[in-house]
């Protein structure tokens, strides 16, 4: 069956549904597997073969380990959720390169603890705090040294030195 810029085919078993799409060229697309309990498993894909995303979906809302790629295969951002669809746990983003750009810690859906931000060869940029969603805490920058070159200080989001 022909559905705008995609191909789409399916094949149950008696545990599980499986989707395929593929692009009008050919190229697999993306693979859903239903896996009960309005529970489902996607795999999408680039043209050229590589991963583009893999979640796992109850209710349209992600739960556990999200995961996006770039084109070339290097993964770019994961994230948790919790059985609700609320971000939990750690969160990471890279670089295209494969180098780490961000990391911190999300708990029930907002911004906590230290952040670390990374400059594109792995040096660290910036360590930032946040309190639920909020800038708390000590901010630091750094240049590609290594040295702090500014130094803020926020509660409740407010920059107060």
């Amino acid at each position: 069956m022909l559905f705008g810029a995609c191909i789409n085919s399916t094949k149950e078993t008696r545990r599980n549904k499986i989707e395929k799409t593929y692009y009008v060229t050919g190229e697999l697309k993306s693979i859903k597997e239903f896996q009960g309990n309005n529970n489902w498993h996607v795999t999408e894909y680039y043209k050229n073969g590589n991963i583009a995303s893999m979640a796992n979906y109850y209710n349209q809302k992600f739960i556990g380990k999200v995961r996006f790629y770039y084109l070339n295969g290097k993964i770019n951002f994961e994230e948790n959720y919790d059985s609700s669809g609320i971000s939990q746990g750690m969160f990471h983003l890279w670089y295209e390169n494969g180098q780490l750009k961000q990391v911190g810690l999300n708990e029930k859906g907002k911004i906590v603890g230290e952040w670390r931000n990374y400059y594109e060869d792995g040096k660290i940029e910036r360590i930032e705090n946040y309190n639920l969603n909020e800038k708390s805490g000590t901010w630091l920058y750094f240049n590609h040294k290594g040295d702090t070159i500014k130094r803020e200080e926020y509660k409740n989001d407010h920059l107060i030195k």
